[in-house]
């Protein structure tokens, strides 16, 4: 199960939630209890917040990515929030900055990891620019850290991914 949390920035934080009690009732007493408390801990954390930062809000909309630098969904982070398919990282930038996405393989502004969105619709994202070269999707609604993706060309697509593209599959799911 995953639940998200709101921090002090408005940064949404997604929280891992491992059930592995076999009865069902229990299970669902477990989340109601944790469900609530973060609901809870949100509305606190939103009201004291005082950031005017860009954040990724964990509404659901049709062909929506957060993309995030150096870890940002928890390390506060640059984020850019898209609507559109992108042919090259490297023409846009991240919210409120001038920095692009994308700079060259390993550079450490690069993209590190994204945030599907969208619940119907997965998003394939690509090594090169255009729509080319080594890939892996991820699934609707998905959450991804790059560093944890390995491409078919041996390398980590960590700060290395340079396009991506709603509504295809390429490569692994994640």
């Amino acid at each position: 199960m995953i639940l998200t949390v709101q921090d002090d920035r408005g940064i949404m934080l997604p929280i891992y939630i491992f059930l592995r009690e076999r009865n069902s009732s229990v299970k669902r007493k477990i989340a109601a209890m944790v469900m609530a408390a973060a609901a809870a801990a949100s509305c606190v954390v939103a009201s004291a917040s005082t950031a005017s930062a860009v954040e990724c809000v964990g509404e659901y909309a049709y062909d929506k990515v957060c993309l995030h630098e150096n870890g940002g969904q928890y390390l506060n982070g640059m984020l850019r929030i898209d609507y559109y398919s992108r042919a090259s990282w490297a023409n846009i930038t991240y919210g409120g900055t001038s920095t692009p996405l994308y700079r060259g393989d390993g550079v450490l502004t690069n993209v590190s990891g994204a945030t599907n969105w969208d619940q119907d619709s997965r998003i394939a994202v690509y090594y090169n620019s255009n729509h080319a070269g080594p890939c892996f999707t991820i699934r609707a609604g998905g959450i991804v850290f790059f560093n944890k993706v390995l491409l078919s060309n041996g390398r980590s697509a960590n700060d290395n991914m340079n396009s991506h593209q709603f509504n295809v599959t390429c490569g692994s799911v994640y």
